[in-house]
């Protein structure tokens, strides 16, 4: 599952920095729920699940931020979190992180990413990929 995940990385680290430089004044918004919501969450959202497309056109995507249609038959089902840790994000805080998990055809979680930008850098073991 690593390689399956490791096509997405590149991608990761590129919302991660795109997070990061933006972060300082971001400006919110709230969703019917209550939770914040910034155009950073929307932007990255897109730009993660719209790679995942690319390479994995028949997978779920299970966003925090947009939603689809479940197809129990597809091999892969990948759940996406542009912003894990939004109200810290939109505080200028360094407790937040992108999120990304992988399960298989039976729903069991195979792998994910994790990248704290303000906690790592790219180069660092500290992104997890597993």
């Amino acid at each position: 599952m690593v390689n399956i995940l490791s096509i997405l990385l590149p991608t990761v680290l590129k919302a991660g920095e795109k997070a990061k430089s933006s972060q300082k004044g971001v400006s919110h918004s709230y969703k019917k729920d209550g939770s914040i919501l910034t155009h950073i969450d929307t932007e990255l959202n897109s730009l993660l699940c719209q790679t995942i497309r690319e390479h994995f056109p028949d997978a779920n995507i299970i966003s925090e931020e947009e939603d689809s249609v479940f197809k129990p038959d597809r091999e892969y089902t990948f759940t996406v979190d542009p912003i894990d840790g939004t109200d810290s994000y939109s505080q200028g805080q360094p407790g937040w992180c992108i999120a990304i998990g992988l399960l298989n055809s039976q729903l069991t979680p195979v792998g994910g990413i994790i990248y704290a930008p303000r906690w790592s850098t790219p180069t660092s073991d500290e992104t997890l990929v597993v």
